[in-house]
C-alpha cells in the first residue's frame, strides 16, 4: 500500500518536530543547569562536611590536650600534698645569727649564715671569729655576733594559724598584736 502523503500535513509534522526539537534543546539546557547547580551544592555540602570534620578534629584534639593537661596538674597536686606531709614531719635544722643579742637572720646552711653575718653592711662580723654552738648565752645578753644551730620540727604546722607566733614572743614582737603571746590572747 502506498501512502500519499500531502503537503500540508508534511509541513505540520516538520513544524511539531522542529517544536519537539526546541523544547528538547531548552530541557537539555535546564537539566545542565540543574546538573550544575547540583554539582556546586554538592561540592559546597563537601566542603561544609570537610570544614565540620576538620572542627571536629581540633576540638577533640584540644579536649584530648586538656583532659591531658589536667591529668598531669592533679598529678602533680597529689605530688605537692605527698611533700607538704613530708615537711609537716620533718625536722630541719636552720641557721640563727643574732647580733648583740636580737634576731638577725635566719639561713639554711651554717655557711650561709657566716657569710651573711660576714657581709652585713652596717656591722659586719669578722671572718673566722666564731665559738661553739652554745644552747644560749651564760649571762645575759651577748654582744657582738652568735649564731645558733636551731632543730624546727613540723615546719609547716600552724602555719595556717590566723596568729603563728614563735616560742610565745611578747606583745608586740614580730608583728603580733599587743595583748597576744604565742597566738593566743593573753588575759
Amino acid at each position: 500500500m502506498i501512502r500519499i502523503v500531502r503537503a500540508a500535513r508534511l509541513r505540520a509534522v516538520e513544524e511539531q518536530l522542529a517544536a519537539a526539537r526546541q523544547r528538547e534543546v531548552r530541557a537539555s539546557t535546564n537539566a545542565d543547569r540543574a546538573l550544575t547547580r547540583y554539582l556546586a551544592d554538592l561540592a559546597a555540602a563537601g566542603e561544609t562536611v570537610r570544614a565540620a570534620e576538620a572542627k571536629a578534629d581540633a576540638e577533640g584534639f584540644r579536649a584530648d590536650v586538656a583532659e591531658h593537661d589536667a591529668k598531669r596538674l592533679r598529678d602533680q597536686v597529689a605530688d605537692l600534698i605527698a611533700k607538704f606531709g613530708e615537711l609537716e614531719t620533718m625536722s630541719l635544722t636552720v641557721y640563727l645569727t643574732f647580733h648583740d643579742g636580737r634576731l638577725h637572720s635566719v639561713h639554711a646552711t651554717e655557711h650561709a649564715a657566716r657569710a651573711a653575718a660576714e657581709n652585713d653592711p652596717t656591722a659586719p662580723a669578722s671572718p673566722g671569729n666564731w665559738g661553739a654552738w652554745t644552747p644560749g648565752p651564760a649571762n645575759g645578753s651577748p654582744t657582738g655576733w652568735s649564731m645558733r644551730r636551731v632543730a624546727v620540727h613540723g615546719l609547716l604546722n600552724g602555719v595556717h594559724e590566723r596568729l603563728a607566733a614563735v616560742h610565745d614572743t611578747g606583745p608586740g614582737v614580730h608583728g603580733a598584736p599587743e595583748g597576744v603571746r604565742g597566738g593566743a590572747v593573753d588575759g
